[in-house]
C-alpha cells in the first residue's frame, strides 16, 4: 500500500519531448517511488536507486535473484556468474572476472530471470589488469522473451567502463558476443531498467 506524501504540477513546456530531473532522498526507513501521471515517459535513469514491485516501477537495477548468467566456455575458473556477483574489482586475481575460452565466437550472456524488462541501460566493466583490448570486434546484444533480437551496438574503443543507453528496449536477455576468434573477460555488467508489471517471471531450462 503506497501513501501520497506530496504532488506537485509541472507546466508543460512544449511539443517536443524535454527531460525532467528529480533528487529524492529520506531518512526514514520506508520506500519511496515517483508517479507521473498525464505524462508518456519513455525512460527512467535512476541508477542509484533499488527496483521497486509496485505497480508504477521506477527504474533501479533489473538484476535480481532471478538472474542467471552464462558463457560460450569457462576457461581458468573463471565462471560467467563472476560478472553478475555485484563486484567491479577488475584484477583476475581479485576472483571476480569471468573469462571465456578461446575460440571462433565467444560469448556471454544474463538471463534476467522475468520476460518484458524495461532495458534502459547496460554498463559493462573491463578487465583492468591486462587484455583490455578483448572487447574489439565485440557487440552488445539485447534479446526478447522469443530470443528475437531487439537492439544491438557495438563496443568502440577501449574503456574502463563501457556505457550502453538502449532508451527503454524491452527484452529478456543481454548478451555479450565476440564475432571473431578471441576471449572474453568481464569484470562486472549492470543492467539498468524494470520488469513490466504484467511480466512473466520464472526461470527457463
Amino acid at each position: 500500500t503506497w501513501t501520497q506524501i506530496h504532488s506537485r504540477e509541472i507546466a508543460t513546456i512544449g511539443e517536443d519531448s524535454y527531460q525532467v530531473g528529480l533528487g529524492v532522498a529520506s531518512r526514514m526507513s520506508f520506500a519511496q517511488e515517483v508517479l507521473f501521471k498525464g505524462y508518456e515517459v519513455d525512460a527512467f535513469f535512476f541508477p542509484s536507486m533499488a527496483p521497486t514491485s509496485s505497480q508504477s516501477p521506477t527504474s533501479g537495477s533489473a538484476l535480481t535473484e532471478l538472474a542467471v548468467a552464462s558463457q560460450s566456455c569457462t576457461s581458468y575458473g573463471g565462471v560467467a556468474s563472476r560478472a553478475i556477483d555485484g563486484s567491479t574489482k577488475y584484477g583476475w586475481g581479485d576472483g571476480s572476472v569471468s573469462h571465456t575460452c578461446g575460440n571462433s565466437n565467444p560469448w556471454w550472456q544474463v538471463d534476467l530471470g522475468t520476460d518484458n524488462v524495461h532495458i534502459n541501460a547496460v554498463s559493462v566493466y573491463n578487465r583492468g589488469d591486462c587484455c583490455q583490448n578483448r572487447f574489439h570486434d565485440t557487440k552488445i546484444q539485447v534479446f526478447d522473451a522469443d530470443g528475437a533480437l531487439v537492439a544491438e551496438q557495438e563496443f568502440e574503443g577501449i574503456h574502463d567502463v563501457y556505457r550502453f543507453n538502449f532508451g527503454n528496449v524491452v527484452g529478456r536477455t543481454v548478451k555479450i558476443n565476440k564475432v571473431k576468434y578471441g576471449v572474453l573477460n568481464i569484470a562486472e555488467v549492470k543492467v539498468n531498467g524494470f520488469a513490466a508489471p504484467d511480466g512473466s517471471r520464472k526461470l527457463r531450462g
